[in-house]
């Protein structure tokens, strides 16, 4: 079953990437107030949005996105746009913007590109606990 949008920013994640899901465990812990909410880009909730969803040129899923007031937001941007909302010194992830968002960008992809030989490929998307189901999507 599909659920609508919800009022929240939606973070769309590899679930097959175990980089990914550190990323949104990271977001969990440092969330508390659950502003973030997350589907998987496999998931049918993903498709079901009618955006494109970016992929290299060998079919594998290039960047996780974010969902935030109608707009997606990919790449650096993604990134930083969620570490500046959650709590602790994650805010200061603002400094980053400094760089061109071309070099941030390309720094992301490079690491995207070699995700699953550095940090291994999930058998299966994260199962969230009971007390996080409701902020996965799909």
């Amino acid at each position: 079953m599909t659920k609508k949008n919800p009022d929240h920013p939606v973070i769309y994640f590899d679930g097959e990437c175990n980089l990914c899901s550190r990323f949104v465990q990271y977001v969990i812990k440092h969330d508390p107030q659950g502003i973030f909410r997350f589907a998987s880009l496999q998931s049918d909730y993903a498709h079901s949005r009618g955006f494109e969803i970016p992929k290299n040129s060998d079919g594998s899923l290039e960047s996780m996105l974010v969902e935030w007031d109608g707009r997606i937001l990919n790449y650096s941007e993604g990134v930083l746009s969620v570490l500046q909302h959650l709590t602790g010194l994650n805010k200061l992830a603002v400094i980053f913007r400094i760089i061109p968002r071309v070099l941030r960008d390309a720094i992301y992809r490079w690491i995207a590109r070699r995700r699953y030989f550095f940090f291994g490929k999930a058998e299966s998307c994260i199962v969230p606990t009971p007390e996080m189901e409701e902020r996965f999507l799909g």
